[in-house]
């Protein structure tokens, strides 16, 4: 659970829905039983970075994934982080922008690549997750004749059953 000795914990701060928590989970995102809130953890919801960060630090080892950009730029919230040795998944400016549903694919296709890299981090190490989902490398591709009245983007659809017949070519 949160906190094991050796294992890396993955705390959503404030600015994630309450329902995000519930996604994750849902989705059966890895590490399973380690990924949390910093309310879970017993923190206010209004409680300052500065004061946060080192309690946080001090329990072990955590990963924090967080939509503010501000975390870091001012000077008491940055020596918080340094001293605290959290890792540090700051969600680019783009995130608070994105409606729920895109924001929730974004989330779901990044998870497992902030994963890797947090587990294999030196503690006090933070990076910067793009809010861009990349367009996969294929369409997706009809493998069973059309549905009357709906068609493909594109698609030329014949109606067979007004089809002229051919003529039989054995000549019988």
């Amino acid at each position: 659970m949160a906190g094991e000795a050796g294992s890396l914990t993955f705390v959503l701060d404030q600015n994630f829905g309450p329902r995000t928590l519930d996604l994750l989970k849902i989705g059966r995102m890895q590490p399973l039983g380690r990924i949390t809130t910093l309310t879970e953890l017993g923190f206010a919801a209004d409680a300052p970075d500065e004061e946060w960060m080192p309690l946080l630090g001090a329990r072990g080892r955590y990963a924090v994934i967080t939509r503010d950009g501000e975390i870091l730029r001012a000077s008491v919230r940055l020596d918080a982080w340094r001293a605290s040795g959290l890792v540090l998944m700051l969600l680019d400016g783009r995130w608070g922008q994105l409606p729920i549903h895109d924001l929730t694919r974004a989330l779901v296709y990044w998870w497992p690549l902030m994963v890797e890299q947090a587990t294999a981090a030196q503690p006090g190490t933070a990076w910067t997750v793009p809010h861009k989902v990349p367009m996969p490398p294929k369409a997706i591709r009809l493998v069973t004749p059309q549905v009357p009245g709906l068609r493909a983007k594109g698609a030329e659809v014949v109606d067979i059953s007004k089809a002229k017949p051919r003529r039989d070519r054995s000549g019988a």
